[in-house]
Formats: structure tokens, C-alpha cells, sequence
């Protein structure tokens, strides 16, 4: 594709993430407080618990900035879940998974546009909350850490665009699932270790969910780079999750093809 036409795409998908962000004037204007509402709930409850953690030494002398680190790093991946699985509930609604269907272009290539541009709307939401650590909690992350984040978070980015896809994938197939997609996020959320360390799980759990969950590879990555940034091959790391993520990309991939030649087979409309 030419590269305006790229930018041109991209910048029809950020306009619709814009809109699907924030419907009205409401909704924007209501972004900061519910922001600022969120980061203070963390702040309390960081000084609530610290005191009384049994992993201090997973999570260092800063129980607020561990939250915020988790939730800033998975701000994206668990977008590309939440947001492609909607995408497919909108295409199926609307009947538009027809006209995609017969398309001559690439869906893939349609879909990754759309993936960009929910990712560029995701690190404007993380630059604002960074912005509002600073102003009203004194917390500003260390910029080296904080630059590393950001890497290792790139470097991810094809195993969640992997992931997308195959959740797009099983709800045109079925014709539903996103319920199910949303309720796999949210616990590969928890399970990652956003909010405490993974080390409470039972030792088995913990081994095999560093092993399989790209949302666990990426959060370890970036923990080490802020806890022990000393024990960290930055390159190496960002190399495991680029390569893993080419393996998830290309199985969404595939199963983006199925999906759309059992479509066709079909002959008939999904709902």
C-alpha cells in the first residue's frame, strides 16, 4: 500500500477510536476525574497495604508506582483484546463482516491499521496519566525505566496483534464469544501480576503462566527494568517477545483465514 494511502487509513481509524473513546464532550471532559478517581484509589490502597506485604522484596519500596507500572504496561495488550473483539461484534451486528468478506484486500492488513491506531490512542491515555503522577502525586517514573517500558512494550506488540485475531477469529466463527474474550483479559490481567506479585500463586501455576501468557513475559520484562534493572538483558528481552510474537501472529493469522473461508462456505449471514 502507498504510503499516503497508509495515513490516510490509519488517520479514518484514529478518528473512529476517537469517537468510540469518547462518544460526546461528556466523555472527554469526564476523562481526567475518572483518571485521577482510579490513581487515587491505588494511592490509598498502596498506603493501606504496604505496610503489611509479605513480598516487599518482589514488589520494592513502592507499592503505588508497582500498580501504575502494571497497569500502564498492559494499558495496550488488553486493548488489542477488548477492542478487536468488538470490532467483531460490530462487523456481525451491522452485517458489515459481509462486505468485508468479498473484499480484494487484505484483512489482516485492514485489521493491523485498526490495531495502530488503537495503540496510538492507548500510549496518549498512558501520557496522560503520566502527566497526572506528576501533578498530583509527586510520582514520576525514571525515565530510563520508563524508556525501556515503552521497548519492551513495542516488542510485544505482534503476539497481541496475534491474540486480536484470534479472538476476532472464534467470534465470526461462532458468532459470539466476546464475553469470553473479555472475561480471558481481565484474568490474564490479574494473573500477570498488575496488582500483586505472581509469586502468591502455587509454584506450578506460576512457572507455566510465565511460559504461555505473553501479558506474564512482557510485565516480568518491564519489572525487572524498573526493580533490578541490573539483571536485565534489555535486547535479549525484547527479542523473546518479538519472536513469540511473530509465533502468535501468524497462528491469528491463520486462523483469520479459516474463519473467513468457513464464511464463505457458509453462504449466509452470521446472525
Amino acid at each position: 500500500m502507498p504510503i499516503p494511502n497508509f495515513f490516510s487509513v490509519l488517520f479514518i481509524f484514529l478518528k473512529r477510536e476517537w469517537r468510540t473513546l469518547y462518544p460526546s464532550s461528556w466523555a472527554l471532559v469526564s476523562l481526567p476525574f475518572a483518571e485521577l478517581f482510579t490513581l487515587t484509589i491505588y494511592w490509598f490502597t498502596a498506603k493501606a497495604l504496604s505496610p503489611k506485604l509479605e513480598f516487599q522484596h518482589a514488589i520494592g519500596s513502592d507499592y503505588f508506582q508497582y500498580i501504575v507500572v502494571g497497569e500502564l504496561t498492559l494499558l495496550i495488550p488488553a486493548a488489542f483484546l477488548y477492542g478487536y473483539s468488538k470490532i467483531a461484534r460490530e462487523l456481525i451486528a451491522t452485517r458489515g463482516i459481509d462486505y468485508l468478506a468479498v473484499q480484494p484486500f487484505s484483512k489482516v492488513r485492514f485489521l493491523v491499521e485498526m490495531g495502530i491506531a488503537m495503540a496510538l490512542m492507548r500510549l496518549v491515555n498512558m501520557a496522560f496519566t503520566l502527566l497526572l503522577l506528576i501533578i498530583f502525586f509527586s510520582t514520576a517514573l525514571p525515565p530510563l525505566a520508563l524508556t525501556k517500558m515503552i521497548l519492551l512494550v513495542l516488542s510485544s506488540l505482534p503476539s497481541f496483534f496475534g491474540l486480536g485475531l484470534m479472538a476476532i477469529s472464534l467470534i465470526l466463527v461462532s458468532g459470539r464469544g466476546e464475553r469470553l474474550v473479555v472475561m480471558v483479559s481481565n484474568a490474564s490481567y490479574v494473573l500477570a501480576g498488575v496488582y500483586f506479585p505472581t509469586q502468591v500463586f502455587p509454584s506450578q501455576l506460576e512457572r507455566i503462566l510465565n511460559i504461555v501468557s505473553p501479558f506474564n513475559l512482557l510485565l516480568n520484562s518491564v519489572r525487572k527494568a524498573f526493580l533490578n534493572p541490573g539483571e536485565q538483558n534489555l535486547l535479549a528481552d525484547m527479542g523473546e517477545l518479538f519472536l513469540g510474537g511473530l509465533v502468535s501472529f501468524a497462528l491469528g493469522w491463520a486462523a483469520l483465514r479459516v474463519a473467513f473461508a468457513r464464511f464463505h462456505r457458509r453462504q449466509r449471514p452470521l446472525i
